[in-house]
């Protein structure tokens, strides 16, 4: 299982021990020492030399406002 979906389901697994013990249910919250995975850090997705000409294209003929018109 993938560090994300184990940490998805812990994550509802210690909302029922909470709500068990609120409730009265259990005595002790069994799920709270429970530590979630760490998710591993992904580095964002670079855009192609294309992309950035058709957005430096799409933001018009002067893409940088004065300050007059920034206020």
């Amino acid at each position: 299982m993938v560090a994300t979906s184990v940490a998805r389901t812990l994550a509802a697994v210690r909302g029922l021990h909470k709500f068990l013990l609120f409730e009265g249910i259990v005595e002790t919250d069994v799920a709270a020492t429970v530590k979630p995975p760490k998710a591993p850090r992904r580095l964002p997705k670079a855009i192609s030399i294309q992309e950035v000409e058709r957005l430096l294209r799409a933001s018009g003929p002067e893409p940088m406002m004065s300050q007059e018109q920034q206020i």
